[in-house]
């Protein structure tokens, strides 16, 4: 009896953990993309924020609304709204890849 009731406990315990970690799924997809960013955003460390950003990297850690990750068209008109400017790394190690830019960094780099 006791490896029975043992076994529901471990059962129960599986079950609420699984239930906690889809709500908090829920909750973030729920979210829109400008708080999703800005929460990332601020929890980088300074030295982190200077640099520039892959649109792939920003919607790393978004949550989108139907699927696991957001279009990225939808995470690029959110970073616009937030005010970050995009620009080209022409050299020929950049590739011509897009860069994002907060415009609060990049008025400190002016």
């Amino acid at each position: 009896m006791k490896q029975y009731i043992q076994n529901l406990r471990k059962v129960s315990e599986q079950l609420i953990d699984e239930r906690k970690r889809l709500q908090h799924r829920d909750h973030l997809a729920s979210e829109s993309l400008e708080i999703q960013i800005q929460r990332w955003w601020g929890n980088l460390p300074p030295v982190m924020q200077p640099r520039r950003f892959q649109i792939l990297e920003v919607a790393a850690h978004c949550k989108g609304l139907y699927r696991d990750r957001p279009a990225l068209r939808e995470v690029a008109t959110a970073l616009r709204s937030l005010g970050w400017i995009e620009t080209r790394d022409w050299t020929t190690l950049g590739r011509n890849r897009r860069l994002w830019i907060p415009k609060s960094v990049k008025r400190q780099q002016d």
